[in-house]
């Protein structure tokens, strides 16, 4: 793998240099044939197609290597070779050779050695990726021209467009994310018409393939059959709407530009389309099974489903941050179509399907920094449609039920062989869900019904069960701990509102009171970070003053565990953050928290201790200094 004086590597990555191979043929025709330079006709019936063949070995051989040898290979060929720079000059080079005068036997290997060029960019960016390496931005061989990058964007856009083959183009869409990682900055610095241009023909590309075609199916097995035969498989899909995704979230402008194609009506409605279809079958195992193999109709609904799943994805890319985008996603029905097919998702989730998780991460886009998307998820289904499983016909009851049990489906939704998800992937579900409560209950209405419906109370107890369960047992849960630490997130949101935090000291002081007591002797620092931030978003609240007795018993042990994490081998700067924020707004205009710190002249000498300690990173920690000097100028005034 090392260079070396007699590396292979560097011969083998400049016989991918088709300027290299015509020069070196003109070399030779003017040395040893006297020749000006090589016959055109020559190059073009003999000569190209010989060196294309042997580039489709040599692409081949890289691919093989790259796949064998793993991680410290590409590594090896992103630092220490020119690989990654010559595939793309050599895609520039055959985009600019393409001449409809040539043989169509030479045509199809210029487009095979462009899908190769793509394939292997593409395996040197996921390797790369999936170890999350960090490779210097100044890589070996960076060409030191500035438009390098704008200029592949360019050929890149021009090779997608709508004449060449489909299937090449499908193909060669992966080298959309190659470019924004391998070329950072070179999508930012193109040409605006450029950009557009490329992300029209990829949003193009998509719908061409993507487009939902209706079967006429009788059975699961035809329909599979037929699914095979007339639609594009689902990886094809997921590749393209992979590469529109990472123009959506590179270039956040071309989001109001996929929306002028009416690309969110696409997507809509080929989701609403796919799960009809779902039902038209039967579902999982439903009657259209009967008499075929279950594991033949699981196959074609889960097909289904990943298609719903990968346009929910383009979805979460276009309306991302962008209000106007999520406005429109609300109103052309989008709570809708994800309440109304809720059990369809979690069958699926019950089965392997990510389908559900993404409906969240979806949810989580739509009602990120806009206060109307966020009070949208008061809706549920109308009188007549049916309730989801479990009861209920509300959104938010559904979020609220992942988030409080650890994401958990397979008790109502049973798989006939007993098969069911991993814990894993349960909790990953609990934590989405937690996410999309985070930005939600940051909305007084749906805080406000959400207390109605009981569903904060039965979070709340459930969180305070299991922080008691975690505290009396010696084992770490990591997966167990984030999930803590996630609905310790949601409740701080409902305590950054008035309205939420009132409720909280009214009707579940003491619960609280506990929750804070385990998280701050907690030994997992997510669950003490997030407990912290509950702390001092409920400390901060107007009601505070009014429900100081809460706080009397607490008040040793937060000074305790300020000084805990003050002095530890690192410091828990953002736990301290939030503990001496908690500490100023208590004592802040409240006379008997005042006094009742200056009647614990240990706990004042210990505070004392921490913000002597903390004065020395003030750069660091300037928050924390002030935070704790206005606590002992209050107290001691």
């Amino acid at each position: 793998m090392a260079a070396g004086e007699d590396d292979i590597y560097p011969v083998l990555i400049q016989a991918l240099s088709l300027r290299e191979w015509k020069n070196s043929c003109n070399r030779y025709c003017s040395g040893c044939m006297l020749l000006p330079r090589c016959d055109e006709d020559a190059w073009r019936c003999s000569l190209l197609p010989a060196i294309l063949d042997l580039m489709i070995e040599l692409l081949n051989l890289f691919q093989a290597v790259c796949r064998d040898a793993g991680y410290d290979q590409v590594t090896f060929f992103l630092m220490h070779t020119t690989l990654q720079y010559q595939l793309m000059e050599l895609v520039g080079d055959i985009h600019t050779s393409f001449d409809d005068t040539r043989p169509k036997a030479t045509l199809r290997k210029q487009y095979e050695v462009l899908e190769l060029c793509a394939g292997t960019l593409s395996i040197l960016l996921v390797q790369a990726f999936d170890q999350h390496s960090e490779c210097d931005t100044k890589q070996f061989g960076a060409p030191r021209t500035s438009g390098f990058g704008a200029s592949f964007v360019a050929v890149v856009e021009k090779l997608l467009e709508s004449h060449h083959p489909i299937d090449f183009r499908v193909s060669f869409s992966r080298v959309v994310p190659a470019i924004s990682l391998l070329i950072p900055g070179s999508l930012h610095s193109s040409d605006v018409s450029v950009i557009n241009a490329l992300c029209s023909a990829v949003f193009d590309l998509y719908q061409e393939i993507a487009e939902f075609r209706p079967l006429s199916a009788n059975s699961a097995a035809s329909a599979q059959s037929e699914l095979q035969g007339r639609v594009f498989p689902l990886t094809s899909i997921r590749r393209v709407s992979c590469a529109l995704q990472v123009l959506l979230e590179t270039c956040p402008s071309l989001q109001q530009f996929v929306q002028i194609q009416r690309s969110l009506p696409f997507a809509l409605t080929s989701i609403k389309e796919s799960f009809s279809a779902i039902r038209i079958a039967g579902g999982f195992g439903g009657k259209r099974a009967r008499g075929n193999s279950s594991n033949s109709q699981d196959a074609y609904v889960l097909d289904l489903c990943g298609r719903i799943q990968t346009h929910m994805e383009v979805i979460s890319a276009i309306i991302a941050g962008n209000k106007e985008n999520q406005r429109l996603a609300k109103d052309d029905g989008l709570l809708t179509v994800i309440l109304s097919n809720w059990n369809v998702m979690k069958a699926a989730h019950v089965r392997g399907s990510q389908l559900l998780l993404r409906a969240l991460h979806l949810l989580a886009n739509y009602t990120y920094g806009n206060d109307s998307a966020k009070a949208s998820m008061l809706v549920s289904l109308s009188q007549g449609s049916g309730k989801i499983s479990g009861g209920g016909n509300a959104l938010l009851p559904q979020l609220f039920g992942f988030a409080s049990t650890r994401g958990e489906v397979a008790l109502s939704h049973q798989v006939a062989n007993g098969a069911v998800p991993s814990s894993a992937e349960d909790i990953g579900l609990s934590n989405a869900a937690c996410q999309v409560l985070k930005t939600v209950m940051l909305n007084t209405e749906c805080v406000l019904a959400s207390m109605k419906t009981g569903s904060v109370p039965k979070m709340v107890d459930s969180l305070q069960d299991r922080l008691k369960q975690t505290r009396q047992t010696s084992k770490i849960h990591h997966l167990e701990n984030e999930n803590l630490a996630h609905m310790l997130n949601v409740l701080s949101s409902i305590a950054c509102n008035e309205e939420g935090a009132r409720v909280l000291y009214a009707s579940w002081a003491t619960v609280v009171s506990l929750v804070f007591d385990d998280t701050m002797h907690s030994s997992d620092s997510q669950i003490r970070r997030s407990g912290c931030l509950l702390m001092r978003n409920l400390a901060l609240s107007q009601a505070t003053k009014n429900n100081f007795g809460m706080w009397e018993d607490l008040l040793d042990e937060i000074v305790a565990t300020s000084v805990r994490v003050a002095n530890t081998e690192q410091g828990d700067l953002t736990a301290l953050r939030y503990l001496s924020a908690a500490l100023w707004s208590l004592v802040y205009d409240n006379q008997k928290a005042r006094a009742l710190l200056l009647s614990r002249p240990a706990a004042l000498h210990q505070l004392q201790q921490v913000l002597t300690s903390q004065q020395s990173e003030s750069e660091r920690v300037p928050e924390i200094v002030e935070n704790l000097r206005r606590v002992m100028m209050l107290v001691q005034e």
